[in-house]
């Protein structure tokens, strides 16, 4: 579990995290302050920036401020996990983005963060944007690690969550 300090702007012309030098991250959000949309949207940022579910992000203090404490659940450390996740992730991009070229369409490749790859394209005159979160961690106690990849698809803008199946899998079903 980590918290951070962060500084929220509403109604950016962008979204987006960045953390500073002192560790505080300042969000960007398009989203309005009213209606708790803001919070909302901090929640749904954060967890892409960190490579966590948006369940595995709260926000503990300053709900009605621009200052907030942030705390994120499940938050990978990246060092140790990183040097023997990267050999997988990279084989898997690799692999995703062939698939979705094969598939037809345009495909981009984008790293947010360790873990996690937004991949943007059009397939069947639609939009989609379908993000990988991929995590190495025991599935039951006392278990050897296991890699798995964890997707978000959304389609001209409408969320279709986390599938159960592959995106490629899913986008010849769409």
């Amino acid at each position: 579990m980590r918290e951070y300090a962060a500084f929220v702007v509403p109604g950016a012309s962008k979204s987006k995290v960045s953390q500073q030098p002192d560790g505080t991250l300042r969000i960007l959000t398009s989203a309005p302050a009213s209606g708790n949309r803001a919070n909302k949207a901090v929640i749904e940022l954060v967890a892409k920036w960190a490579g966590v579910f948006p369940e595995s992000v709260s926000i503990v203090s300053g709900f009605r401020g621009r200052r907030k404490r942030i705390r994120v659940q499940d938050m990978p450390d990246p060092q140790p996990i990183s040097r023997r996740m990267a050999p997988i992730i990279n084989q898997h991009k690799t692999q995703l983005i062939k698939e979705l070229r094969e598939l037809g369409g345009e495909w981009k490749a984008e790293r947010q963060n360790f873990g996690t790859y937004v991949y943007e394209g059009s397939w069947n005159g639609s939009k989609y944007e379908i993000r990988s979160y991929a995590h190495l961690a025991p599935q039951y106690e006392g278990d050897d690690e296991t890699f798995s990849v964890y997707w978000h698809i959304t389609k001209d803008g409408e969320s279709f969550g986390y599938p159960t199946k592959d995106p490629v899998a899913f986008l010849r079903e769409a």
